[in-house]
């Protein structure tokens, strides 16, 4: 999988949100949608989903995945913007 990005900020993985409790942050602190159109809240629709987050973050950045899959393991290695180095490693299982 590979994306693009409008501009080079995208192309650096850098975490805003991270850990259980901060899902839905994003989403609650946007003032308004790309439309102008207020946000609605939709807190209780990421609390149902809380408890069973095992890892949450989010990063804006663009780039590409590899996807590694065995009969042990599930891992995403993704590259930020057109990186030849792993930015971040996700082990699914």
């Amino acid at each position: 999988m590979n994306s693009v990005w409008a501009n080079e900020k995208l192309g650096t993985y850098k975490v805003l949100y991270q850990g259980a409790d901060q899902y839905g942050e994003k989403r609650k602190k946007q003032a308004t949608l790309d439309n102008g159109s207020p946000v609605k809240d939709e807190t209780p629709l990421f609390d149902e989903y809380r408890p069973g987050l095992k890892r949450y973050s989010y990063s804006p950045a663009a780039g590409s995945y590899k996807m590694h899959v065995s009969k042990r393991h599930v891992i995403i290695d993704f590259y930020a913007g057109d990186s030849q180095e792993v930015s971040e490693r996700f082990i699914l299982r």
